[in-house]
């Protein structure tokens, strides 16, 4: 697990390979691939899903659709919306996640904001059998930031 692929090779997102993630990651192990250890960071920090990924470390059959979100879809989505923003990919992606936070929501809330905008837009682009480009999923986050804004405006007094 902790071998680097193959030059030119990814390796495949499989429960079992969660499963080997979650266990490493118990015996604070981190995998040597990037993408991998940034993965098995957004399982860990995930605590509401630790009692799933014990599961899947158990019994690679172990569902991963939970209350109708595919959790590995979730991390990996995590793991992308970390990426984009350190590469600032969109540009003007971290001015969003900054307004959010600017806005009164904490880091974790504005992040899952900008992840849930990345998520739709790659279902969205995958349903209609098309790659989800950048300015999609760039005006997808700027349009959720907005609504989240005008929310938390109205949850105030």
């Amino acid at each position: 697990m902790t071998e680097p692929a193959d030059e030119g090779q990814e390796k495949a997102l499989t429960p079992a390979l969660l499963g080997e993630l979650w266990k490493a990651a118990k015996e604070r192990k981190a995998p040597e691939d990037e993408g991998l250890a940034a993965f098995q960071k957004f399982m860990i920090l995930h605590e509401d899903m630790h009692a799933y990924w014990d599961r899947l470390a158990d019994d690679p059959n172990t569902p991963l659709e939970v209350e109708g979100e595919n959790l590995l879809l979730h991390i990996a989505m995590d793991a992308a919306t970390e990426k984009a923003l350190e590469r600032n990919e969109p540009e003007g992606l971290p001015g969003v996640f900054a307004l959010l936070v600017e806005g009164g929501f904490d880091q974790s809330r504005a992040f899952h904001v900008i992840a849930q905008a990345m998520e739709h837009e790659f279902l969205t682009a995958a349903s209609q059998e098309q790659e989800m480009t950048m300015d999609g999923f760039m005006s997808r986050a700027k349009e959720y930031a907005r609504q989240a804004l005008e929310q938390k405006g109205g949850d105030q007094p």
